[in-house]
């Protein structure tokens, strides 16, 4: 439901443009993972955020622990879906939004979210579309802490966690 094939899509189209412009520009070592990139299929995004949402509920520590095979550490489930390989593949090359219209930071029109832009706007579109609340509801704002650079963090001198993203 809220993954739908206009997202899929999306994704898909996007992440097969930078690879093939992003793989030009290198020289690729000889035992690099994207010596054998293939361009996305629609299973291979739909795999991928599978993955990813089991990666959620099944927590570990590293990345490399979903792959183990050790019996006590064994998760099958990513591997039925595609290769270790492939994922990584996936994760590295993954984009949302064509770099070439970017515009540059300082200009008018420029968009710190723009790399994540056109996705947020398919899952807002699907949120109001999927959730009507069924009486009166008082929305509060929500903080998050962060420590990374954002250009709309905030800065709150009283709260225990003093940078934080408003959402």
């Amino acid at each position: 439901m809220l993954f739908d094939q206009d997202l899929l899509k999306k994704i898909k189209s996007e992440s097969n443009i930078y690879p093939s412009s992003e793989l030009r520009k290198r020289t690729l070592k000889p035992h690099s993972l994207f010596r054998n990139w293939k361009p996305l299929k629609l299973e291979d995004v739909h795999g991928f955020l599978c993955i990813l949402v089991h990666k959620c509920l099944v927590n570990k520590k590293e990345l490399a622990d979903y792959r183990s095979t050790e019996a006590i550490d064994k998760t099958d489930f990513a591997s039925i879906i595609m290769s270790w390989n492939r994922f990584m593949q996936i994760l590295l090359m993954l984009h949302l939004n064509n770099n070439a219209t970017c515009v540059p930071w300082g200009s008018p029109n420029h968009n710190p979210l723009h790399k994540y832009r056109p996705v947020l706007d398919l899952l807002n579109s699907k949120y109001k579309e999927l959730y009507i609340p069924d009486r009166k509801m008082s929305i509060d704002e929500a903080i998050c802490r962060w420590r990374g650079r954002l250009i709309f963090r905030v800065y709150m001198k009283d709260k225990p966690n003093k940078w934080c993203i408003e959402l």
